[in-house]
């Protein structure tokens, strides 16, 4: 399991948390459970801030109701590959599990840019993709010069 700490940490290093915001609806947050989670957070930040010698603009706040964003904004990258969108939406039929899939998470996260060739290839088989797929999803990885 990954903790908390570990993921404010990657968070903090790849995220422009410096970056001008233009609307509340795109604002950057980092949101808390408890006491402990909250001093976590604003420790990474204060941190961050200082490292970085600049104002900080994301937010560090309390969880409460969590809405998911319109539809047109889910798994936005993987819309722009409409070949492994339409695979996966055939394993996922149902929007809620289209949604909350792992496989179609990670998809989306390759495609974005993130991860690895190497990464990409320890996981690949528990996608489900089809061997036309995976070669495709290879292929962007390796363009996105990862």
């Amino acid at each position: 399991m990954t903790s908390y700490e570990k993921i404010l940490e990657v968070f903090w290093a790849t995220h422009n948390h410096c970056a001008n915001q233009y609307s509340r609806q795109y604002m950057t947050a980092v949101f808390f459970a408890n006491e402990e989670q909250k001093k976590i957070a604003v420790a990474l930040g204060t941190k961050e801030k200082e490292k970085r010698k600049q104002q900080i603009t994301t937010w560090i706040l309390p969880l409460r109701e969590f809405y998911l964003a319109e539809g047109y904004h889910q798994k936005y990258m993987l819309k722009r590959f409409p070949p492994l969108a339409r695979e996966l939406a055939a394993i996922y039929p149902q929007e809620k599990d289209f949604l909350n899939s792992t496989a179609v998470t990670r998809v989306n996260s390759y495609v974005g840019g993130h991860g690895t060739t190497a990464q990409l290839e320890t996981e690949i088989d528990t996608f489900g993709l089809s061997p036309q797929a995976r070669d495709l999803l290879r292929n962007i990885v390796k363009q996105n010069g990862h």
